[in-house]
């Protein structure tokens, strides 16, 4: 997904228990994705989840969302100013259960 856009919603809604190694994944794919430019959301995170981020103060290091829609409404918003600021108009594409925004010229 990191291939195709710098944005990516990660939907905690089914997640029981995240171990180290999920969490190491989660923190090196949020620092791709700034490093690109773009931004990771947690979506839908178990209030257990929460607790363990919070615990290991990685709240305050991921931008977490009620759902997924509230991440896409989100991800739009900055999307329509950084487009706004290129003059370019956003096209979006659903493959599967991604949803891919473009600008395009």
């Amino acid at each position: 997904a990191l291939a195709v856009t710098p944005y990516l919603i990660i939907n905690l809604a089914e997640a029981t228990f995240l171990d180290s190694s999920a969490l190491g994944a989660l923190v090196g794919l949020a620092k791709q994705a700034r490093d690109n430019g773009g931004k990771l959301w947690l979506a839908a995170v178990p209030e257990a989840i929460q607790r363990t981020l919070a615990l290991m103060r990685l709240d305050r290091f991921f931008e977490s969302v009620t759902d997924v829609e509230a991440g896409l409404a989100a991800r739009q918003s900055r999307a329509r100013s950084a487009f706004k600021q290129h003059g370019v108009q956003p096209e979006a594409q659903v493959q599967g259960q991604w949803q891919i925004v473009f600008g395009t010229d």
